[in-house]
């Protein structure tokens, strides 16, 4: 039993230690392609991230193909390391695996709370600002190890097959899976140029320091005000997962309303990226109100779907449209507006069934 329980701690540990793994990779490859290319590439290696959760959630790829391409693509980047592609490919096939060794310590991090779940991938989020704003592609080469060596280590002790061993239907419980796909896009239509909106503040004040430090502060500030959200809308103000959805998105849109307002102005523009996480924080009441439905099984699959659209939308877009910040924030605002939407809408259909 005692056995079990240390087996248990260190498993948690682990989580929480590829948690923040997750967030420097995450956030790390989005500064580095800014820096060392442009913005759409940079949203290019931020979108090969996202795309490598999606197989394991919800195309569920058997690991040792997973492990083929990482080997592919490590061999690719040697012998070609400028490539944007070979990158994307890189980055795509390391977060596949990222992603299954997570997995494969879901059960211990149960008894972890979200908040320090999520301050170890804002830990990880400050350091991968840092380490991106290096300029130097080579200081990922440790992260790419670890990833590559646990995607080992997991193929072949835990066998090569992802959890369940199959895929899930792609698009099962659609009706309520749009709510938290809506929200989703909303977040990442924009979270990253906001990054970046930091960060060439930073390159503009630099000092003999070569440090992010207004990147780091304001963005993880954002990322604190998120934790923060369920505690207010829950604990202090006792909203039910409705009322916290629909409140929390109707504060996002006053907020990225005030971001589209006074973007030219540093303090504004941060006081409202700030404060808007504190409505971004009711997705935890998108996840009570789907389980309580019970119509659907796979919001993580939603999720994912969300993540992708919302930096794919947003580069698209961006190819045509030179206002890269604007773009972004009325992409956010007009997926707030679906989400809130597509929840009354549900109710709707509920209360007529």
């Amino acid at each position: 039993m005692k056995e079990v329980k240390v087996l248990n701690a260190m498993a948690g540990l682990l989580y929480l230690f590829f948690s923040l793994i997750s967030g420097v990779f995450e956030i790390g490859v989005v500064v580095f392609g800014y820096i060392n290319f442009d913005l759409l590439t940079a949203l290019l290696f931020v979108l090969g991230y996202q795309i490598g959760c999606l197989f394991i959630q919800p195309f569920r790829i058997d690991l040792k193909y997973i492990l083929i391409n990482q080997i592919i693509a490590l061999i690719l980047y040697q012998s070609i390391p400028d490539n944007i592609y070979i990158i994307f490919y890189l980055i795509a096939s390391l977060s596949a695996g990222l992603q299954n060794v997570r997995e494969s310590l879901i059960a211990p991090q149960n008894k972890i709370s979200e908040s320090v779940k999520r301050c170890f991938r804002v830990l990880g989020f400050s350091s991968g600002i840092f380490i991106g704003f290096q300029n130097d592609f080579g200081n990922f080469l440790f992260i790419f190890l670890i990833i590559f060596f646990s995607t080992f280590l997991v193929t072949f002790i835990k066998g090569s097959k992802t959890k369940e061993n199959k895929s899930i239907a792609l698009f099962s419980g659609y009706k309520t899976g749009l709510i938290m796909m809506f929200h989703q896009i909303h977040y990442f239509a924009y979270a990253y140029n906001i990054l970046l909106y930091f960060v060439i503040f930073d390159l503009n004040h630099q000092t003999l320091i070569h440090f992010p430090f207004y990147s780091i502060t304001l963005f993880c500030l954002g990322w604190i005000s998120y934790i923060t959200g369920k505690k207010i809308l829950k604990d202090i103000l006792r909203l039910s997962s409705i009322l916290a959805v629909l409140l929390g998105h109707f504060w996002l849109l006053l907020c990225l309303t005030g971001m589209i307002i006074f973007q030219q102005n540093i303090i504004l523009f941060s006081f409202f990226w700030i404060f808007g996480g504190f409505g971004g924080g009711s997705v935890y009441a998108i996840k009570e109100y789907l389980h309580s439905t019970n119509s659907i099984k796979n919001v993580d699959s939603w999720e994912n779907y969300g993540h992708v659209l919302g930096v794919s939308i947003t580069g698209i877009i961006m190819i045509v449209v030179n206002d890269k910040i604007s773009v972004s924030l009325f992409i956010a605002v007009i997926a707030i507006i679906l989400t809130m939407f597509s929840l009354l809408k549900n109710l709707k259909r509920k209360n007529y069934a």
